[in-house]
């Protein structure tokens, strides 16, 4: 809930308990995640790919060249693969379509380009796993270890 409305209930409504809904909340994390870990790691390579193909200016190499034209395609793909990577495990899908790679191949290969990536989308899942709990204290056992692993991993931020 933002802050704003969360304040204005609380001074109408002093008594009344705030209740966020999954997607929201999941919305949020995901938001977090992505702000702080996705973008930054895409920003990254895309910096690479830039200063790749500044130094390229003018030269014949192709070992060169195509050294830019790789880093340009990993942070096109990284820039693809934003809405797969923010999907849920259990709605990707494993079938190739028209020839292309499935989406499963495609969230693989953004796992091969970095290993920061896969971290934030198991955090992502691990968040998403409380509100499948079945119970109360089950749901609870699963945000403490969310939040020992974001501890542990130096993800405070989320």
């Amino acid at each position: 809930m933002c802050r704003s409305w969360n304040s204005i209930v609380s001074s109408n409504f002093p008594k009344a308990r705030t209740i966020i809904d999954s997607f929201h909340a999941i919305r949020r994390i995901q938001k977090k995640l992505y702000d702080n870990e996705y973008v930054p790691l895409r920003k990254r390579y895309l910096n690479t790919a830039e200063k790749r193909e500044r130094r390229t200016k003018g030269k014949k190499s192709k070992r060169v060249k195509t050294n830019a034209q790789k880093a340009r395609e990993i942070s096109s793909h990284i820039f693809r693969s934003r809405f797969l990577w923010r999907k849920g495990k259990e709605r990707i899908s494993t079938e190739r379509r028209k020839g292309k790679p499935s989406e499963r191949e495609r969230l693989d290969r953004l796992f091969e380009i970095d290993e920061h990536f896969r971290e934030t989308y198991d955090l992502k899942e691990r968040f998403r796993e409380i509100y499948t709990s079945k119970n109360y204290q089950e749901a609870k056992e699963r945000l403490d270890v969310f939040r020992s692993i974001c501890e542990e991993i130096g993800r405070a931020h989320v």
